[in-house]
């Protein structure tokens, strides 16, 4: 992050849509339900990989940053963020370095994430058991932690420290003026 030409911080904003209702005089009796926290967090994904595939075609790279949920105060506060504003994720962006090639990291296979009329879980270990192992040969040939996906995915999970702070998500919104129900 630190290195980065530019750093950019995608929102969820629902403040916006408060103002202009304040201002047509209109109570917005919806706004403090989750469908709308979703709805701004989605847009703020969405437009993200917009601009992801937009740098791209310029021939710029980035990384998303997803830990600064590990304090969204914090950064509110740094970005002097109003009430109903929350950051979603951060985006490094620059120049890939000629010295160090970018090599595309295996995503899970179609047939683990694809389902064609019913989900199924048929096959599912074997095709993430060969996944776990193609995604730990990578790692390794890269010089980092040649854990597989789902030794990963159970860290992360495995229990509340692993959050990071993001435990405290619910409480740090509500604080930051979503209603949340």
């Amino acid at each position: 992050m630190h290195q980065a030409p530019l750093f950019l911080v995608w929102l969820a904003d629902l403040s916006r849509i408060s103002r202009i209702a304040e201002q047509a005089g209109v109570e917005l009796e919806a706004l403090p339900y989750l469908e709308s926290l979703l709805l701004g967090t989605i847009d703020a994904a969405l437009a993200a990989q917009n601009a992801v595939v937009a740098l791209e075609s310029l021939g710029l790279g980035s990384v998303y940053i997803g830990g600064i949920r590990n304090d969204i105060e914090g950064v509110a506060n740094e970005l002097g963020l109003p009430p109903q504003v929350y950051p979603v994720f951060g985006l490094c962006v620059g120049y890939p370095s000629p010295d160090r090639p970018a090599k595309v990291k295996p995503r899970l296979p179609q047939q683990a994430v694809l389902h064609h009329e019913t989900y199924t879980i048929a096959g599912e270990e074997d095709v993430l058991s060969e996944y776990d192992a193609r995604l730990g040969a990578f790692y390794q040939r890269e010089g980092m932690n040649a854990s597989g996906w789902s030794e990963q995915v159970i860290s992360r999970l495995r229990n509340v420290s692993s959050l990071h702070g993001r435990e405290e998500l619910l409480g740090e919104l509500v604080r930051m003026g979503f209603g949340l129900r």
